[in-house]
């Protein structure tokens, strides 16, 4: 059974983020800058790259209580080792292969740990890591085990217990954009722009009509997206909204404008970005809102300057990315503090696509 844990969120979240694995508008304007023109906003990709393999050799109290969200852990490694073209990524691949084929479940879906039950996070999580790797994983039982959670309103549902949010339904729809890429042997980045086969979602009896709909009635009046229909709009749903309208194909049903100008409004003086209405800024809305902006060609809606310094001003001298300046650094932050860099166009980072951010 999936464990769930009883402790104060805040404090799982920092306790995730930090555990150990295993321009002009509409137009392309994120040519490779090679450090931005300041000896301070320059990657110390050395200094990361012993980070990530420091972080995989510790176990520590932190690992074991993250046990249940490893693969997110893995993918957050190797995606970042990925975008930072180290070899330790390829050299790790036998053994993260390995272990993520392990977490598979005969349901066809993937637990966070091996030995946990199915939910449709890890197994978004488990797909990352095998596109990251060009494994041709070609296995129907989970895309039927994805769909079999998809409810007829529209949404689904994360597992058996029926938690659910805009967050878990961009999960399920950019897996089986996954699978039906990964079924055929398609690697190409270009790829992760289109739109999902139709008859990839027909076989597997998913109703993508139901789902953009759902996915519609979580916009508010302010521009933003909300978790479920009615919920406070946040940056990140944003992002898991438009991701999922882009995958299905519909999204030019979003009010640009009106999504553009959310964005905006939660760039702090400081250059970063924030999630919502009176939070602080953070390292990791540098990926979650400012793609958000590249995925609809509104970039220039936020000073990408000011940004990147805000970005690079997280940077800990031993490796590493914090939430804010001072803080401590983890790999949730390094990985999106990097993916953030990639849109932004800095140059030796991997260009990621912003709706998958791979």
């Amino acid at each position: 059974m999936f464990i769930r844990f009883a402790f104060n969120f805040q404090w799982r979240r920092r306790a995730l983020m930090s555990a150990p694995p295993f321009s002009l508008c509409g137009k392309e304007i994120r040519e490779e800058k090679d450090g931005f023109g300041s000896p301070e906003m320059e990657l110390e990709v050395d200094r990361h790259s012993a980070f990530i393999k420091e972080t995989i050799k510790t176990r520590n109290f932190l690992y074991y209580l993250t046990e249940p969200f490893r693969l997110n852990t893995i993918y957050w490694s190797v995606n970042a080792l990925s975008m930072l073209g180290r070899g330790e990524m390829q050299e790790m691949r036998d053994r993260v292969v390995g272990y993520v084929m392990r977490c598979r479940n005969d349901d066809g879906g993937f637990g966070g740990c091996e030995g946990y039950s199915s939910n449709i996070t890890s197994t978004f999580n488990a797909l990352q890591i095998l596109y990251i790797y060009h494994i041709p994983y070609h296995d129907r039982s989970t895309a039927m085990f994805i769909s079999g959670l998809l409810q007829p309103a529209g949404y689904f549902h994360n597992d058996g217990y029926g938690e659910t949010d805009t967050r878990i339904s961009c999960c399920a729809v950019l897996g089986l954009h996954l699978l039906s890429l990964m079924e055929r042997g398609d690697f190409d980045p270009r790829s992760l722009s289109r739109p999902i086969c139709k008859v990839f979602l027909a076989e597997a009896g998913v109703d993508p009509g139901a789902i953009v709909l759902y996915t519609q009635k979580c916009y508010n009046l302010d521009g933003g997206f909300g978790a479920v229909k009615g919920a406070e709009s946040h940056a990140a749903q944003v992002f898991c909204c438009l991701s999922t309208l882009r995958s299905l194909g519909a999204l030019e049903t979003v009010d640009r404008e009106g999504v553009a100008r959310f964005i905006a409004t939660k760039q702090a003086s400081s250059g970063g970005l924030s999630g919502r209405v009176s939070k602080k800024e953070d390292v990791c809305y540098s990926f979650w809102a400012y793609s958000s902006l590249v995925l609809i060609g509104k970039e220039c809606y936020v000073n990408q300057e000011e940004l990147t310094r805000f970005i690079f001003s997280c940077q800990g001298p031993s490796g590493g990315f914090s939430d804010r300046p001072g803080n401590e650094t983890d790999l949730y932050h390094l990985m999106f503090a990097l993916a953030g860099l990639s849109l932004l166009g800095y140059k030796g980072l991997r260009r990621i696509d912003p709706g998958f951010g791979l």
